[in-house]
């Protein structure tokens, strides 16, 4: 049962170039000021202005570079101009700058970060936890040690990653430079094809990564699990990327990673189970309302029909579909489907 796709949202303009509209693009500054800032934490002795640029490794003036670093220095940074080279100065302190229960909260998200150990996104949070651990005293070090046996984390199956590094190398690279990515990848039940795809964002959901991204030979944005990616280079040519784009808005949209038309969802759950939506978010809009029976209403409004019936088919009829009524046929052709399944299962079985 496919969905219509979200349409990515038309670029934004804030003033003309020769007659022609020019588009807003904050994501290519946020790229740079990403740069800049891993180039001066891991410069202790500072860089040159010269030194930068080469850092950001994109066209730009020295005037987009000196508002680069004010503006790094607005939100924060530490940062000092002497004798044209700047670098980062940390306040000294008289304290760890850390405590027992951030390391713990940082080993907590490490594991959640597992299955994307040969991704970029681990290896930093590995070093940073490293750093957190360092700054502790030792018997602080011998307690946090002792708390990981308190605090674990676990994810539903997780995807394997272990045969994909250069595909995260390759993402990690397109998404930095905005480049244009040529990935190859697999469906089910389908052989693979190769797309140029412009890169937005890498979304990790339920132990899962996906690549949300402009598909050309499509025209709109897909989402492609990293899982299937069989092969993935970035190309020699950069795009703009869609200043409209709102990765959280995007997240929150779905029930899953299945985007498309948005429907408002009714349930009636059997008090068995009413227990659920009042201990977990299902959805950042669901509401929940007790009824007298001793179960409850639960509603919200999200995309990916196929996801959501998948979901409620694993209740065994201890939730009702209320509305909408496609979703109440899309969970009612699941069971029936897992019923001739069955049958057909116990007909072979007596005919051996």
């Amino acid at each position: 049962m496919g969905q219509p796709r979200a349409q990515p949202p038309k670029a934004s303009t804030a003033h003309t170039n020769g007659g022609r509209a020019k588009p807003i693009h904050r994501g290519r500054q946020a790229t740079r000021l990403l740069k800049l800032h891993f180039a001066l934490n891991a410069a202790p002795g500072g860089l040159t202005l010269e030194q930068l640029a080469s850092a950001v490794d994109e066209p730009c003036s020295r005037r987009t570079l000196y508002r680069d670093l004010e503006h790094l220095q607005l939100i924060g940074a530490p940062l000092v101009n002497k004798d044209g080279v700047w670098r980062v100065v940390h306040p000294r302190r008289s304290q760890p700058p850390f405590t027992v229960d951030e390391a713990l909260a940082l080993g907590l998200a490490e594991e959640l970060l597992a299955p994307l150990r040969h991704a970029w996104l681990a290896g930093p949070l590995a070093r940073a936890r490293a750093k957190v651990v360092a700054g502790l005293s030792p018997k602080a070090r011998a307690l946090s040690r002792d708390l990981t046996q308190t605090a674990r984390a676990k994810l539903p199956a997780p995807a394997l990653y272990d045969d994909k590094r250069a595909v995260f190398d390759a993402l990690e690279e397109a998404l930095q430079r905005e480049h244009v990515l040529r990935i190859v990848h697999t469906s089910p039940g389908s052989a693979p094809k190769s797309r140029d795809v412009e890169p937005y964002a890498l979304w990790y959901v339920a132990g899962r990564a996906y690549l949300i991204s402009h598909c050309r030979s499509a025209g709109e944005l897909r989402t492609f699990a990293v899982a299937r990616i069989e092969h993935a280079e970035p190309l020699d040519e950069a795009f703009e990327r869609d200043p409209g784009f709102d990765l959280e808005a995007f997240a929150a949209q779905s029930f899953g990673v299945y985007q498309g038309d948005v429907w408002r969802v009714e349930l009636q759950l059997a008090p068995e189970v009413a227990h659920l939506p009042r201990e977990r978010r299902f959805h950042p809009t669901q509401q929940v309302t007790p009824l007298a029976s001793g179960g409850c209403k639960l509603t919200f409004e999200a995309a990916g029909l196929p996801e959501i019936a998948a979901w409620l088919a694993g209740f065994g009829g201890k939730v009702r579909v209320l509305a909408p009524p496609e979703l109440r046929d899309a969970v009612r052709e699941l069971h029936r489907a897992g019923l001739e399944a069955s049958c057909a299962s116990s007909r072979a079985e007596l005919e051996a």
